[in-house]
């Protein structure tokens, strides 16, 4: 990764979430992860009256939270591929989930205007600060043939949320822009998300407040 100085001149003292990438580009659209640090470049006084304090924020632990998410459709997907060789799906990847063993994928939908209109509440465990979680991912993937007549999904744009963000509930959802790994727009996904703190009733320890969207709104 590369990181410009300029933006490392900061006193704030939680991390940042980077992206790798090779430089050889020649990882295609894999994700190779990303770094947390917490990187600062101070004005040094050699006299030592204006050096600011460097200072630190730690982890304080992990809790259950209710992520909630809505995906509505898509809108001028991949235009450069023609229409009927697209069949798109939809991923998230947000803090310990698994996308298909916890079911944070779509079906597949045809053409540059898919409608997948699908929702669904998760149970995940996320930092207590939400600024040591790294971003949610959202990709979508176009399924094509492989090779020896198999099937292979290709990502055709990404974008991604931070979990903070979403702390807020939304009563409307919104258009998010799909970018490749050249930076070349590649259409937009109309979708809601939302993260709830998990919370227990301390006598009967059941869940407090909770409402399902698909019989109804996100809360």
């Amino acid at each position: 990764m590369r990181v410009k100085t300029v933006d490392c001149i900061s006193t704030k003292s939680r991390p940042d979430w980077y992206r790798l990438k090779s430089p050889y580009n020649d990882t295609g659209s894999k994700n190779i992860g990303s770094l947390q640090a917490n990187i600062q470049v101070l004005r040094y006084d050699k006299d030592k009256l204006y050096n600011p304090e460097r200072k630190l924020t730690k982890r304080r632990g992990k809790q259950q939270y209710k992520f909630f998410f809505h995906i509505l459709s898509g809108f001028e997907l991949a235009t450069g591929i023609p229409e009927e060789k697209l069949n798109t799906r939809v991923q998230i990847k947000i803090g310990n989930l698994d996308v298909a063993k916890d079911g944070l994928e779509t079906k597949h939908k045809q053409g540059h205007y898919p409608i997948w209109n699908e929702c669904a509440v998760k149970d995940v465990s996320l930092e207590l600060e939400l600024a040591f979680e790294a971003d949610m991912r959202i990709t979508v993937q176009n399924e094509k043939k492989g090779w020896f007549g198999g099937l292979a999904n290709q990502v055709i744009g990404e974008f991604c949320v931070p979990v903070q963000s979403i702390m807020t509930q939304s009563e409307k959802p919104q258009f998010f822009n799909l970018i490749n790994e050249e930076g070349t727009f590649m259409g937009q996904l109309l979708a809601n998300f939302y993260l709830k703190v998990f919370v227990r009733d301390p006598k009967t320890r059941k869940q407090k407040d909770y409402v399902d969207p698909a019989i109804g709104e996100m809360k």
